[in-house]
């Protein structure tokens, strides 16, 4: 079947859940541009982001955390990150929060994942999102021998090869 863009939005989530006071509105990639993209390559700077409509309670509090999981189409999680693994406070200041997490890359191997995004206050999930964003990564480039299989692993990290000296 084809896998659409559409069955992984906030609109169509089948897993939701929380204790609410904070609710995700939106889940997104985006570049260094500020522009919500797609695919991307595996070197490509992008920004994970998370739009969410905060109850009056939680305005004005830095002590809530984002959590940002990525995963294969399959469900398999690759990645999580939180807010708080990394130091960085959130302040909510209004009833809207737009937070990013900003990564250097995402050394993927080429193909579809999808996003799971999670509020937290105290240990306490406030809302959770899965699957609510898809994107692509797209080759760098084709090995002219042996292209990439599905067995060859979902990691695609920066490496040369060379030349050592002959042994002996």
């Amino acid at each position: 079947s084809v896998v659409t863009e559409r069955e992984y939005s906030i609109g169509s989530i089948g897993i939701r859940g929380g204790s609410g006071g904070i609710s995700v509105r939106d889940v997104w990639l985006e570049d260094k541009q500020g522009e919500r993209i797609r695919s991307l390559t595996r070197d490509t700077p992008a920004s994970l982001c998370l739009d969410a409509d905060v109850g009056a309670n939680f305005v004005g509090r830095s002590d809530v955390e984002v959590a940002f999981s990525i995963n294969t189409l399959e469900g398999h999680r690759l990645f999580t990150v939180i807010s708080s693994w990394t130091n960085d406070q959130l302040m909510i200041k209004s009833p809207r929060m737009s937070i990013a997490c900003d990564l250097p890359g995402i050394p993927l191997a080429p193909g579809r994942y999808l996003v799971d995004a999670t509020v937290i206050f105290h240990g306490d999930t406030l809302d959770c999102v899965q699957h609510c964003a898809m994107f692509e990564v797209l080759p760098l480039n084709q090995g002219f021998h042996v292209g990439r299989l599905a067995e060859h692993g979902v990691l695609d990290l920066r490496c040369q090869f060379r030349q050592r000296r002959d042994p002996g």
